[in-house]
């Protein structure tokens, strides 16, 4: 039976995240900000960008973080490997099953690794704030343009997410409730069904080391 990792060498309770892209690095560095400020209590988080994309790659990195952090959050937009499906030549594992592979071999080796799924992008996270849907976007676009019909001047850039009068965690935090309670109601993700609309982002926000709940 495999080992589990434990981190042993991990000093403080600290939480790492591997994120997508720098739009999911600009939310948790805003809701450390607003955490930390509003609840008066220190949140170790530090989110981090993969240095190569590949499915494997982000995994080998994620069991490493393991090892040095108490807690780990591996967050994936499925549009990217719902795309790479799309474009599948038929050669080597079609992509949904090197990540379910992948997603498999880090929960079994590594007790401190959770695995968070969007479908399609963490911009449905954002719209699970404002209304309650089951409908799949099949790009990440389709989501934003939906979201924007709420959060009008919604952009991907540092000064919006970053806003000292009005970043994104803050214009988010009221419904936050509402997000968590939408996206617990989509279920997590299924290898059998794992073209469905999902957000699993309200893991983060129940588990212990956020303890926002």
């Amino acid at each position: 039976m495999a080992r589990k990792t434990q981190s042993k060498r991990a000093v403080k309770n600290t939480v790492a995240m591997l994120v997508d892209g720098q739009t999911e690095t600009w939310y948790f560095e805003m809701l450390k900000r607003f955490e930390e400020a509003s609840r008066d209590v220190r949140i170790n988080i530090s989110p981090k960008i993969p240095q190569r994309k590949a499915i494997i790659a982000q995994m080998e990195e994620v069991i490493e973080m393991a090892e040095y952090h108490t807690k780990v959050f591996w967050i994936i937009d499925f549009d990217e490997i719902l795309k790479r499906q799309r474009e599948w030549n038929n050669k080597g594992d079609r992509p949904i099953d090197e990540f379910v592979k992948c997603k498999s071999k880090v929960e079994r080796r590594c007790s401190n690794v959770s695995v968070i799924v969007n479908n399609p992008c963490i911009e449905f996270w954002f719209l699970l704030h404002f209304e309650r849907t089951s409908k799949l976007f099949e790009k990440c676009d389709d989501a934003t343009k939906r979201l924007k019909k709420h959060l009008e001047n919604y952009e991907k850039t540092e000064r919006y997410f970053k806003s000292r009068k009005n970043d994104i965690y803050t214009r988010l935090r009221p419904f936050l409730d509402k997000a968590i309670e939408n996206s617990t109601g989509l279920g997590a993700f299924e290898e059998a069904d794992s073209f469905k609309a999902l957000s699993e982002m309200y893991k983060i926000f129940e588990s212990k080391e956020i303890g926002l709940l």
